[in-house]
């Protein structure tokens, strides 16, 4: 499935594929959000919204793409991103 609608339920985003639940954890959302879009979630949490589906593409669909360079305006986000990836492995995925 490619994401391309911010109007949709983050819970669906999830239950597409709940192997995406780490991946929007290391952008700092969380389990808890009920029926909100991507959108307002994106917006509480200022996060690019173009940015996070475009995450969630390319976790979900490895011929995915991305048809724009999103990355020069998310460069804050993208670093926390890569910050918290680190985060993750060194304190989830080597103990395992």
């Amino acid at each position: 499935m490619i994401f391309t609608n911010p109007a949709i339920k983050m819970a669906d985003v999830v239950h597409s594929n709940y192997l995406l639940i780490p991946v929007i954890n290391r952008l700092g959302i969380h389990l808890g959000f009920g029926d909100k879009s991507v959108k307002s979630i994106c917006d509480e949490k200022e996060i690019d919204t173009d940015f996070f589906l475009m995450v969630m593409n390319t976790f979900s669909n490895e011929k995915y793409f991305p048809d724009k360079n999103l990355l020069p305006n998310n460069i804050p986000i993208f670093v926390k991103y890569l910050q918290n990836t680190h985060a993750y492995y060194l304190t989830v995925q080597i103990p395992l």
